[in-house]
């Protein structure tokens, strides 16, 4: 008998400590691509330059909450430009695949702001748009992962003007590098 208790105590004394590897802070950024569903008269460009930072919290190694500021890169058509930007929190899901590597998905809220400008605008939206997104994480080490995601805003402010119209969708292509506490 206590053979028995002196082993169910050890185990649970190092499953607690795995489980408590797994959870914790970590904060991150990311570059890439973004295409915004765009149209008018004139060079349209609908692969602007994304970056962003977030920050999340691992309560699993299969749950976590993140929050990131994302600047969306800036659409032009018809002589006018728009600038994108938006405030994401997010519930991820990951699945994982091998030690090192995850697979994972997010579904979350997000808040844009959108600005236009030229050809007689200067008009400024934000609105509620929905966040989904998958990727796969790399932990090079412990402590630091490299992702590589997709992320799709749909549903935030869309601007009509005469020369040119900015859909609400948006999506992202982004390479990141994390660093978990």
């Amino acid at each position: 008998m206590k053979t028995q208790l002196i082993i169910a105590a050890a185990a649970a004394t190092f499953a607690g400590g795995a489980i408590a590897a797994d959870q914790g802070f970590y904060v991150g950024g990311n570059v890439g691509a973004s295409k915004a569903d765009i149209s008018g008269a004139g060079e349209i460009k609908d692969t602007p330059t994304t970056w962003g930072v977030y920050g999340g919290y691992d309560f699993t190694r299969n749950f976590a909450v993140e929050l990131g500021y994302q600047d969306l890169g800036k659409s032009k058509a018809g002589g006018l430009e728009s600038k994108n930007e938006a405030v994401s929190v997010d519930l991820v899901g990951k699945y994982p695949v091998t030690e090192r590597f995850d697979l994972y998905g997010k579904v979350g809220l997000a808040y844009m702001d959108r600005d236009l400008r030229g050809a007689g605008y200067d008009e400024s939206k934000s609105g509620t748009a929905a966040k989904v997104g998958f990727g796969g994480e790399f932990k090079a080490t412990q402590n630091v992962g490299i992702r590589a995601e997709v992320a799709h805003y749909a549903g935030g402010p869309t601007f009509d003007a005469t020369n040119a119209s900015f859909d609400s969708n948006q999506t992202l292509f982004t390479m990141g590098v994390n660093y978990k506490f």
